[in-house]
């Protein structure tokens, strides 16, 4: 296990999860959930930017 796992990994691995009970086959999870990787990518690179910040999450 990672010695300071970032909770952005939980939220990617219940992702991962939902995906692959929700699709029929490997081509469908990845037609579903590319999107959202995507989208979390373009949060990822505005933060490093200074550019983005939760609003409504809480530790």
């Amino acid at each position: 296990a990672p010695r300071n796992p970032r909770p952005e990994g939980a939220g990617l691995e219940a992702m991962a999860l939902g995906f692959r009970e929700n699709s029929k086959d490997d081509f469908e999870n990845m037609r579903l959930q590319f999107p959202a990787y995507d989208a979390f990518y373009t949060f990822c690179r505005l933060k490093v930017e200074g550019k983005a910040k939760l609003e409504h999450a809480t530790r």
